[in-house]
């Protein structure tokens, strides 16, 4: 028997592979483009829920919070307000400015000079930033199905540097501290 194949089984063996594996091709790279409702339309409304201030183990603090995101007529930018209801209520009237839309480039404008550059990036709002020595990452995730928005906060020194992999100057890391973090979970209600 001929160890060699007649050269037309060969060539259907290729196609054979090829529209095996076409499907499979074609479905991975439609996998991998997942698109999410617009920001920040999507995320208008008023949202209520507990914060939580973790210590190491522990919830050391529990205050009801409340974020409202409200269009502006004639605008691009967004009301977004951030409702604190502790023993004193503490309400902070910031505006969302849409600085880059299609790169996700968003500002949140305290309303005192600070201006907190923010970038969404699928259902995640995020913005790094240092105040008075501290690092902080704050996160905001939509979730639409649940109708709820997650609050996140991390809070760190930039003092306590820990720099590792020294042996290669091109890798060097630097390692900071976290402090706290926060977390509320904000159920739509309106």
């Amino acid at each position: 028997m001929d160890k060699n194949p007649p050269a037309h089984k060969k060539i259907m063996k290729k196609y054979l592979i090829l529209f095996i594996f076409m499907p499979i091709l074609a479905w991975s790279q439609d996998s991998t483009k997942t698109s999410f409702p617009a920001f920040p339309e999507s995320w208008e409304g008023k949202y209520a829920g507990q914060l939580n201030i973790f210590g190491a183990r522990e919830v050391k603090m529990s205050i009801p919070m409340e974020l409202h995101i409200e269009s502006q007529e004639n605008s691009r930018n967004y009301k977004w307000t951030i409702i604190y209801k502790g023993e004193k209520e503490d309400i902070r009237k910031y505006e969302l400015l849409e600085i880059d839309k299609e790169k996700g480039h968003y500002q949140v404008d305290e309303k005192n000079s600070i201006y907190l550059d923010s970038y969404i990036f699928g259902n995640t709002l995020s913005s790094r930033f240092k105040v008075n020595g501290s690092l902080l990452i704050v996160n905001y995730s939509m979730n639409h199905k649940k109708e709820e928005l997650t609050f996140e906060l991390f809070w760190g020194g930039t003092k306590d540097i820990k720099e590792t992999g020294l042996e290669d100057k091109e890798n060097t890391v630097f390692s900071y501290s976290v402090s706290t973090r926060h977390q509320a979970i904000l159920k739509k209600i309106n």
